[in-house]
């Protein structure tokens, strides 16, 4: 007779809830999206676990919509949202209270539009890098929506553990978001009388480069693109995006062909 399997102990992260109260500082009594003021509201958005440097760390990221005045126009395009997190370091997986707050920071850049931020998409995985300097690039699967057509996307963000940083500096950073395929079938029409339907993904890899920590994005497509009027192309292994990081901004760029 088998034995039965003993369930690996998982340690629940911090509460969507308690992230949100450590970066704005309001309590919203349970709620994951509230008012904070001015009519901004802050929304928790997505949460991951990781291991860096020996140490297990889970991160809550949140954004806060803009402040709202009497003469403001309404949402639009360019009304990104704010992002934020808060972030915890797993140091007594057995006790009572496992994690240990390690710090919060109520903006690390902008992302979004419409006052929403991108969506996560829960049916891709989150990618990870540990730079040869001690930090971590995280990719977090999203998509958003672009006049009916389905962008796909991850967005990027670096984590700094050290203590001591720069002043124009953060621990998380957001660094940019990189194309990954689109789906416009609710746009499309069979015919293509319209618009030809197309679906493309790509996979995302990482790239060492000699001298220097961060590395170059690779995006490999697959499915279909419109390639004129009426005409669609199968995408193929010479249809790459490549993205390279700007040091001076702080964030990935579309490298040219």
């Amino acid at each position: 007779m088998e034995k039965a399997k003993t369930q690996e102990h998982v340690v629940e992260p911090p509460t969507p809830d308690s992230v949100l109260y450590l970066i704005y500082q309001k309590d919203g009594d349970g709620a994951t999206s509230y008012e904070i003021a001015n009519g901004a509201w802050a929304n928790y958005w997505y949460g991951h676990r990781f291991e860096l440097g020996g140490k297990h760390y889970f991160t809550g990221f949140a954004y806060a919509t803009r402040e709202i005045f009497s003469d403001d126009a309404g949402p639009g395009l360019e009304s990104e949202v704010s992002l934020s997190h808060a972030t915890f370091e797993l140091t007594d997986e057995s006790g009572a209270k496992p994690w240990t707050f390690v710090g919060a920071e109520p903006y690390i850049g902008k992302f979004g539009g419409y006052d929403k931020g991108n969506a996560v998409d829960e049916g891709r995985e989150a990618q990870e890098f540990k730079t040869s300097d001690g930090r971590l690039l995280l990719a977090v699967p999203t998509w958003s929506l672009q006049s009916g057509v389905r962008i796909e996307s991850f967005d990027m963000f670096v984590y700094n553990p050290a203590e001591e940083l720069p002043v124009d500096e953060h621990h998380w950073t957001y660094v940019g978001n990189v194309y990954t395929g689109e789906d416009n079938s609710a746009a499309c029409d069979d015919e293509g009388v319209t618009l030809s339907c197309v679906k493309s993904l790509g996979k995302l890899q990482f790239v060492s480069r000699d001298g220097d920590p961060m590395p170059s994005l690779k995006v490999e497509l697959e499915g279909t693109a419109i390639e004129g009027p009426g005409k669609v192309k199968e995408l193929g292994t010479s249809d790459v995006v490549e993205y390279g990081y700007d040091a001076e901004a702080k964030s990935y760029r579309k490298q040219d062909k």
